[in-house]
């Protein structure tokens, strides 16, 4: 279509998604990824024999930092700077 999507030309590399996630405890010691969205960047490829596959892709969090944006201090800009904290695995499943 004129919009273009995940599955027509031009084929895009990769398909980004997000979640909602509550906090989640990783590891003792106090690593967790925090409460918020959860992104995930999964590569998107087509097979001659298999036609458009996803597969494995990367999960993050973003850490938001405020700047000052100017000398004065009058302005300020929040960024969010993404943390890796996992991989993901997308596999075909079939329904009967």
């Amino acid at each position: 279509g004129p919009g273009g999507g995940l599955f027509e030309e031009p084929l895009y590399p990769y398909m980004l998604l997000s979640f909602d996630c509550n906090r989640i405890e990783v590891a003792e010691g106090g690593y967790h990824i925090p409460k918020g969205k959860l992104f995930a960047e999964v590569k998107h490829a087509r097979g001659s024999k298999s036609g458009h596959v996803l597969s494995d892709g990367k999960l993050s969090f973003k850490v938001t930092k405020t700047y000052k944006a100017d000398l004065v201090g009058l302005s300020e800009a929040t960024i969010g700077e993404p943390t890796m904290c996992g991989r993901l695995q997308a596999d075909c499943i079939e329904v009967a």
